[in-house]
């Protein structure tokens, strides 16, 4: 039995190309923090609960169709200047991380625990979904991330069918001083 369980946790291995090249997991990440609120989205897609998320100190700057899918997590701090001492203190086993924004923490961060770094806070549409993509190939959850991709481009085709002949649609972001499309 114990032979059972040694093969089965090292069957996971998954590899994808992240920002900053190759990035293999050897294993199913248990202990997760995200740095970014559109990584929390992805984990909560497909019932993945972080351990720790850089929520700007405040809860309620995650969706509450979010929130209701997330256990109670550990604050990290902001995402702009997220607390390496908190991150550390969770013992992580991945933490993913945004291409930018986190350029300047990603070798102290790779200290703690590997890092997944993406697109987030300058990313485009097409983007984001790869991203999700990616998530869901690296936490073991690729059918389900797949299903709920699916899923989204059917209720986007349904809302698009809804709308007269010609029209153009353009998704932004906002935040208390931007707005970005």
């Amino acid at each position: 039995f114990a032979g059972l369980l040694l093969v089965i946790s090292h069957a996971f291995a998954a590899t994808v190309q992240d920002e900053h090249g190759t990035f293999t997991l050897e294993k199913t990440p248990q202990r997760i923090v995200v740095l970014e609120l559109s990584f929390a989205d992805a984990l909560a897609a497909v019932d993945v609960i972080p351990i720790g998320i850089a929520d700007d100190n405040d809860a309620k700057r995650i969706l509450p169709e979010v929130r209701a899918h997330l256990k109670p997590w550990q604050s990290v701090g902001t995402r702009a200047q997220p607390s390496l001492e908190a991150i550390a203190a969770l013992k992580p086993d991945l933490i993913i991380a945004d291409s930018s924004r986190h350029a300047g923490v990603y070798i102290a961060l790779q200290q703690i625990a590997p890092v997944l770094l993406l697109k987030s806070r300058n990313e485009t549409y097409a983007e984001n979904l790869q991203s999700a993509a990616i998530i869901g190939e690296m936490v073991g959850k690729k059918r389900e991330m797949q299903a709920r991709l699916e899923q989204h481009k059917e209720r986007m085709a349904q809302w698009a069918s809804q709308l007269p002949k010609g029209t153009r649609v353009a998704f932004g972001t906002s935040r208390e001083q931007q707005f970005n499309l």
